[in-house]
């Protein structure tokens, strides 16, 4: 994966929040990201109309599935806010292989970190599927965060929470055997992007087995073998790309958890 220090918002299609340039199809119009950016609990608090005039000073741009929104070692200049889809931050190794990080969806900010503190960004950021996101100036981001106090407080709230999430995971990897650590993860991404069916909740990420188990932290052969198990005992449909929970309350008991109600998104 290559480097670059080129700032990354102009990577793809485009359309400004406020002027001329390459317009394209079918993107959503301003409002309607301020829209969704004011029902997010960082924004929820500041005036819609501060939140307009900021959307309008981004871009926003629509992604491929497996399109790059930025790449490792880049300097992003600003912060991307994901307005649907979902983005795979991932880092390479120096043997090239490649280290899922954490998955970010709708409703959510990637490179917050770096664009606040003005460095490279640590890692590369793709997308899983089809993905609209908006890229915020970090200039016009940091401005709005001293004039909105309350905005500046639930950015370190999400960042507090960003880092809790990942020393769970560490913890997890390093001390729950794999079948627990997978269960926890299927039960995870239904909150974050499953769907109630008759048959049971759909996972909507399209992630592969290796991906699966890159976030997993362990082999494709392991996430292979255990989610073959799961499907022969009932819990879990495999289709392509996809899982179907049909017994979350089997996944709950290798998870360890005692209640799986709550996390299923409609």
């Amino acid at each position: 994966m290559p480097n670059t220090t080129t700032p990354s918002p102009l990577r793809s299609s485009l359309k400004p929040g406020s002027g001329a340039a390459e317009v394209a199809d079918q993107l959503p119009e301003p409002e309607d990201v301020a829209g969704r950016l004011c029902r997010t609990p960082v924004f929820k608090s500041a005036p819609a109309g501060a939140v307009l005039d900021l959307v309008r000073a981004g871009v926003i741009r629509r992604l491929g599935r497996r399109e790059f929104l930025f790449l490792e070692a880049e300097r992003p200049g600003g912060i991307y806010f994901i307005v649907d889809g979902q983005v795979k931050v991932v880092r390479q190794g120096a043997d090239g292989s490649e280290t899922i990080l954490h998955l970010v969806g709708a409703g959510e900010f990637v490179g917050l970190v770096a664009a606040l503190a003005d460095r490279p960004l640590p890692a590369s950021a793709q997308a899983i599927g089809p993905t609209v996101v908006l890229w915020l100036p970090g200039d016009r981001f940091r401005a709005f965060l001293l004039r909105y106090p309350e905005v500046a407080l639930a950015v370190m709230g999400l960042m507090a929470g960003r880092l809790h999430e990942i020393q769970n995971r560490f913890h997890d990897v390093s001390t729950a055997r794999v079948e627990g650590r997978l269960a926890r993860l299927l039960l995870h991404l239904a909150g974050r992007a499953g769907r109630r069916t008759p048959e049971g909740v759909v996972l909507l990420l399209p992630l592969t087995r290796a991906e699966l188990a890159e976030l997993c932290g362990t082999r494709l052969y392991t996430v292979s073998r255990v989610l073959n198990e799961w499907q022969r005992a009932g819990a879990i449909r495999l289709a392509r790309r996809r899982v179907v929970i049909l017994r979350p309350d089997l996944l709950a008991e290798i998870a360890g958890e005692v209640e799986p109600a709550g996390w299923v998104i409609a």
